[in-house]
């Protein structure tokens, strides 16, 4: 007899060989429920215009190619070694960021999760990373659907002066309620236009950290060791024969010679946007969009590491 647990089980199996066939799906990372996707901007939507190290350079209108800028987790505040002060615009940062600079109303942005948000009525159900100016504010609204009139408005963004929020350029998380069911999107609406209002997203996910209790949820909610590549909480010569078969390739979405042929069109326009919107090799370990000594470098760092939450023997990356 097919039990609850039994389907449960299968459905993640299916769902676990889909992320490592590189297809974009909905996503768990580090027990968080992370936006997949992008539905509607408004053309304006632009990023800051700041680049690391230097100063404003003219900002970039968000287009199909870019609009992974909000997506997966937070990356704007994080240098090359993976350490980020709260603050945007530092040499080595990433200013990926997507929002309103100038004085342009009526400007928004919606996200779609593929896996609903929880209802969280007496909790944070979901947390939007982000730098305002000083006078911004926008209202932020949850739906089940992309039905602009079905949409309950959750809450509102402000910015205070010399405060946080309301420096620019320093992140915070603003973090809504809501007791609605089956949350898949998340709009943010401008709410004021003119000096000192601008506002700019990093990402959007939701605000529990779930922690697994079984191999398979260890792959569900996206707390595999990098080399576990067959998602069963051991790095061994199973994954090793994975890695191998994918040995060279690569998916550079700038580099002409690279397989583009499972990427969506139009493609992302670098390759941590390829990452960020779902569609990276696993075997790509150090996210560079190719399979070399890079990765066999790290694939050797965690020869034998072990993840599993039932076995003692194993350390949690959780």
């Amino acid at each position: 007899m097919f039990t609850r647990k039994f389907f449960f089980n299968v459905v993640l199996f299916v769902v676990i060989v889909g992320v490592f066939s590189g297809s974009a799906i909905a996503r768990y990372i580090n027990g968080r429920n992370w936006a997949d996707s992008v539905v509607h901007y408004t053309e304006d939507i632009q990023n800051s215009g700041f680049v690391p190290g230097g100063s404003g350079s003219g900002a970039e209108i968000m287009d199909p190619c870019t609009v992974w800028w909000v997506l997966g987790p937070s990356d704007a505040d994080v240098d090359p070694n993976g350490i980020g002060n709260g603050y945007a615009w530092d040499p080595c940062d990433m200013d990926y960021v997507a929002g309103w600079r100038f004085a342009t109303p009526q400007q928004e942005i919606v996200v779609k999760f593929d896996i609903p948000l929880d209802d969280a009525p007496d909790a944070n159900a979901v947390v939007i990373h982000l730098y305002c100016g000083s006078y911004a504010e926008a209202s932020v609204w949850a739906g089940a659907d992309n039905d602009p009139c079905n949409y309950v408005r959750i809450g509102t963004i402000a910015g205070v002066e010399d405060e946080i929020p309301g420096t620019p350029g320093r992140f915070y998380d603003a973090r809504f309620n809501f007791a609605i069911d089956n949350v898949r999107y998340i709009k943010v609406y401008r709410e004021t236009a003119f000096g000192g209002t601008g506002m700019f997203f990093d990402s959007f996910a939701s605000a529990d950290v779930i922690e697994p209790t079984s191999r398979v949820e260890v792959a569900y909610y996206g707390w595999c060791i990098t080399s576990d590549l067959n998602k069963d909480c051991y790095v061994n010569l199973l994954d090793f024969a994975l890695f191998t078969t994918n040995w060279l390739t690569c998916n550079n979405p700038t580099d002409g010679s690279c397989d583009h042929s499972s990427l969506p069109e139009p493609p992302p326009s670098i390759c941590h946007g390829l990452w960020q919107s779902g569609y990276g090799i696993e075997a790509d370990l150090n996210h560079d969009c190719y399979i070399d000594v890079s990765d066999l470098a790290i694939f050797a760092e965690e020869w034998l590491e072990c993840n599993d939450p039932c076995n003692p023997n194993c350390t949690p990356t959780w």
